[in-house]
């Protein structure tokens, strides 16, 4: 038996990516109820937020594929080593951990809500649509132009505008 992460890395680094956010948040909610402010229930939304939002728009995208080449083309890719993808696997859970670390810290110091944690949220907040209205423009484009660079939108100022939203 493999899990999902094991078969096929690429499942693990996008859809588990955002799932494994979203579950975190979830489970904050749940475990801190009681001890939530203001400040730390908008970042765990906002988590809430990412997470779907990037597992929602990974299944929508592999679903436009349609092309059974480009779909063997990323399993071939996505193949690694038991080691590799263990290394990568751990590597990119304490990733993952680490993203929702501050939510973590501030509840179990039991943090008030100040301006840092509201300026948190709004960063968080930029990056989410930042991200969201770079993958829209990209999909426009794609459908239009497969096979053209993007160099419009967003994509005039920056390469790759959705990396710039999710850091």
């Amino acid at each position: 038996f493999r899990s999902p992460g094991f078969a096929n890395y690429t499942w693990f680094t996008s859809q588990g990516y955002g799932l494994s956010v979203a579950a975190q948040s979830l489970v904050i909610l749940g475990v801190f109820h009681r001890d939530l402010t203001r400040g730390t229930l908008l970042l765990c939304l906002g988590l809430l937020l990412f997470g779907l939002r990037y597992t929602g728009f990974f299944l929508y995208r592999q679903r436009r594929i349609k092309s059974p080449g480009k779909r063997s083309e990323t399993r071939k890719r996505s193949r690694m080593s038991t080691t590799e993808t263990a290394g990568s696997w751990i590597c990119a859970s304490l990733l993952y951990l680490c993203m929702v670390s501050p939510v973590y810290y501030r509840l179990y110091n039991l943090e008030e809500t100040d301006i840092f944690t509201l300026l948190g949220f709004l960063v968080m907040i930029t990056g989410i649509l930042l991200e969201t209205f770079a993958d829209l423009q990209k999909d426009a484009a794609a459908k239009r132009n497969p096979d053209r660079l993007l160099r419009t939108g967003l994509y005039a100022f920056v390469r790759c505008p959705g990396c710039l939203g999710e850091i």
